[in-house]
């Protein structure tokens, strides 16, 4: 076979339409809420976030609970617990747990271990003189502080004392109550995922699947990596569009957006009674020809009120680039990236400019992008398709090095990999990456072509044939595996 039969074509496999939408589905989120794999908030937002994560907010308690409606004023002291035992005395309120602080505690009357918000409400200073409680009411567990450096209210009033020495007494008190908690055992999960660790599918399921709380859902919903529809994570999210919480629902929608062929499975959804739905929907499947009429108004009039934030500034940017206004979308992404100098919004801005035909341009953000934050995969990805269409091959490789790096189960950046080892004759490095990608991308029949095409030009006749195979296992019509084992069977 020539070696120009096998082009070094790093185009995404995507239209143009889910191209844009890889990016733009989470432009909300150039600033996303941080908070830790348990559910305690980790940066400045909003109170509201971590408490919906919270069994309170499950059971149906509300601000007002706790909170005067109208000064915001808590309604009863909690420095010696009052409040708190408004619903955690016996009986307790709406299945609450009995509490009796002392036992609990394990901590004198009147100190502050024996007061439940410091232990379940830590403070944290924001802006040197804002401090703000958790709503989360999270457990305090100094084992996760010592394995992923999650913060514990023990250790945050025992400044002097060390994670082993909360641990010690944390065991003593509560022992396997502790260790069997559920909180724990979705943190390691969620803190492995968020480490590039995708391996573990069938604990993220089962977490999702049984996990009550909606937010918690949806949190875990938002970690699934789905590249194909038929894959396991990608029938749960299918499944999840359904759900009755309708951020289970959004979350799914934005899950399955950059999915190719997921557009059938959206676009009813752009009906759904709740308008957060109907809005995701309407962006996960943007089509600049065929647009309901309430869907369409809740999406103009949502864009409207958001353009002079740098998430509205991007959507602007979306919309425009679906309806082919192109210098539109350069102006918006450049005023996203300006409000907010961020990975994400200059990472975005690059893919406009990408799309815009103004390369350049766009390689110089993607580059910026990829400097500001090199652990997301997708940055340097992008970076490899455009360094790629520019003809600059060496560029593109490292690129895409970089990409399996961050995410070794990212198939398709080790598919590009092969394709650009053989496009410099590196033949013995384009096939071991195509093994790879063949590993994780079993449902495509193009890596193990790519790979009968180096053996080929190996002069390896018995491992093209063993490759052929393997891609019509896949495929058994594929046409350019078909053509080779063709010429294969003319040469004996």
């Amino acid at each position: 076979i020539s070696r120009g039969a096998l082009l070094f074509d790093m185009a995404s496999d995507m239209s143009f339409e889910e191209y844009a939408g890889r990016w733009a589905h989470s432009a909300e989120d150039i600033r996303e809420v941080q908070v830790d794999a348990d559910g305690q908030v980790r940066e400045e937002d909003y109170e509201y976030g971590s408490f919906m994560l919270s069994r309170l907010a499950l059971k149906g308690v509300t601000c007002m609970n706790c909170h005067d409606a109208h000064s915001g004023k808590l309604l009863m002291p909690v420095s010696d617990n009052s409040l708190c035992m408004t619903c955690h005395a016996a009986p307790g309120w709406n299945g609450a747990v009995v509490i009796d602080p002392l036992a609990h505690s394990h901590h004198q009357d009147g100190s502050a271990g024996n007061r439940c918000v410091d232990c379940h409400m830590p403070v944290t200073r924001y802006m040197v003189h804002d401090p703000r409680r958790d709503h989360g009411f999270t457990v305090p567990d100094p084992q996760l502080t010592k394995e992923l450096g999650i913060p514990n209210a023990c250790n945050r009033c025992h400044t002097e004392e060390t994670s082993d020495w909360a641990i010690e007494w944390s065991e003593k008190w509560y022992g396997e109550k502790l260790a069997n908690r559920r909180s724990r055992k979705r943190a390691r999960l969620i803190e492995r995922v968020r480490n590039g660790d995708h391996s573990n599918v069938d604990a993220m399921i089962e977490m999702a699947r049984e996990e009550e709380i909606p937010a918690w859902r949806a949190g875990l919903i938002g970690l699934f990596d789905p590249r194909e529809l038929d894959t396991a994570d990608g029938q749960f999210l299918k499944q999840s569009l359904d759900h009755e919480s309708p951020i289970v629902r959004a979350a799914a929608i934005r899950g399955l957006a950059p999915v190719p062929g997921s557009y059938p499975l959206l676009h009813p959804l752009r009906k759904d009674p709740v308008r957060l739905v109907r809005l995701d929907a309407s962006w996960a499947t943007l089509h600049p020809s065929f647009r309901e009429s309430a869907s369409n108004t809740d999406l103009m009039t949502y864009l409207n009120h958001i353009s002079d934030q740098p998430a509205g500034a991007l959507r602007q940017a979306q919309l425009a680039i679906t309806e082919r206004r192109m210098e539109d979308a350069v102006q918006w992404a450049d005023r996203a990236a300006k409000w907010d100098p961020s990975a994400a919004a200059v990472h975005m801005k690059g893919r406009v400019y990408h799309a815009a035909g103004r390369l350049p341009e766009a390689e110089t953000a993607l580059q910026e992008a990829v400097k500001l934050d090199p652990r997301v995969a997708e940055h340097h990805y992008a970076l490899a398709l455009l360094e790629a269409e520019m003809k600059h091959p060496q560029k593109a490789l490292q690129a895409l090095k970089a990409t399996v790096k961050v995410d070794p189960e990212f198939g398709r950046a080790w598919y590009n990999l092969g394709l650009g080892h053989a496009a410099l004759e590196q033949l013995e490095e384009a096939v071991n990456a195509l093994l790879k990608a063949e590993a994780l991308m079993t449902d495509s029949p193009d890596a193990a072509y790519a790979r009968a095409t180096v053996h080929l030009r190996q002069n390896d006749h018995a491992r093209a044939r063993e490759a052929i195979h393997a891609s019509l296992k896949i495929q058994p019509d594929f046409a350019p595996a078909l053509q080779i084992q063709r010429g294969l069977d003319t040469q004996n």
